[in-house]
């Protein structure tokens, strides 16, 4: 993937899954009583949920993210 496709990539995930949150929020969905730390949990709950199917796996290739993200400090 080129950084300019990942760059799309990110850019669409991350508009649709804020694009979700947004409704829910302006269709009265979310508790008005929730502050930041609820809302950083739904917001890391939703973009749980774009992760699915054999990607939640802790397979080799996600052992290798994993490590890759720690070695990088990303």
């Amino acid at each position: 993937m080129t950084k300019n496709d990942q760059l799309d990539f990110m850019n669409e995930l991350t508009d649709n899954v804020i694009e979700k949150i947004f409704n829910k929020i302006i269709d009265n969905k979310i508790p008005e009583s929730w502050e930041g730390i609820e809302l950083r949990w739904y917001l890391a709950d939703k973009f749980q949920d774009c992760v699915f199917g054999e990607y939640t796996k802790m397979s080799k290739r996600k052992q290798e993210y994993k490590n890759t993200v720690l070695v990088e400090n990303l």
